[in-house]
Order: structure tokens, then sequence, then C-alpha cells
């Protein structure tokens, strides 16, 4: 069955954005285990340094679990690529002398182009792109004051 509309988003993000209703909450959604930050061992240097990246404050929000590696892998990866397509850009430039001598388009727009496409689907799932960073409310952290611990120490 084909569903209509946009995708539904998991009860987590909905929670931080503060968009959770309980009568519309999904009471049997599954709650898989936490993930292990820890990246997969087969990932490629560039997407282990993003996995780095994106890991911790993922899990810190509650929005990495196991059952969430593959989608957060494929996050790395295109994002890797994309860097890698961009380092290139910038090294070779925009266009590129093809072997009639004529200037085109650098094949890496294209790459970088269609990595960047693939890369925002894939955020959106996590909610990592901007807008859908607007939405997403955190619990407050406390901030430690310094003059308040210093204030502290001295009552003591």
């Amino acid at each position: 069955m084909s569903q209509t509309g946009p995708r539904p988003k998991p009860t987590n993000l909905k929670i931080l954005q503060g968009t959770a209703r309980p009568d519309r909450l999904n009471r049997h959604e599954p709650q898989p285990a936490a993930a292990s930050i820890r990246a997969p061992a087969n990932l490629p240097a560039g997407a282990k340094k993003a996995w780095r990246e994106l890991a911790r404050p993922l899990a810190d929000l509650g929005l990495l679990t196991e059952i969430d590696r593959p989608a957060l892998v494929m996050v790395c990866i295109h994002l890797d690529i994309a860097r890698q397509a961009a380092a290139e850009l910038e090294e070779q430039g925009l266009t590129r002398l093809d072997e009639n001598k004529v200037e085109r388009k650098n094949p890496y727009l294209q790459i970088l182009r269609d990595q960047s496409a693939q890369l925002r689907q894939w955020a959106l799932e996590f909610g990592l792109t901007p807008s859908a960073r607007t939405r997403v409310k955190g619990a407050a952290v406390e901030v430690e004051d310094p003059f308040e611990e210093l204030l502290e120490r001295r009552r003591r």
C-alpha cells in the first residue's frame, strides 16, 4: 500500500520539535535500542570522519538507534563523496577542456549536485537540515557560570 503525503516523523523527532500530540502518536511504534556511536569498520576514511561529526549529537538527541545506523551510513557516504567532489572542483576549477579543447562544465559539478541531493534526502530523516533544525527543541541545557561556581566555592 503506497502512502500519500509527507512521510511520518519518528516520535523522538516530534517530541524534540514540540509537535508531538498524544492523540496522534503511534502507541505501538517500535523502540529500538540506542546505537553505539562507533563507526562501522567498512566505512571509507572520509565517511568515518563524517560519522564522528554526526553520531554523538544524534545519539545525544535520541535519534540514533541500532536500526538507524544504515541510514546514517548513507548520510556519511554521500557527505564524503560530496566533499571529495568539492575538493576536486577547488583544485580543477568549474570548467575543463574536453578532448577537442572546448571548455566544458567540470563533471565533478554533476557529482556534487547528485550527492548533495541524496545527502539532503537522508539528512531530512535525522532533522539535519537548517529548516528541520529550527523546528527541533531539545531539552534546556544548563550552562555552568564560572562566577557562580567561584561564589559557591567561597561559601563552602
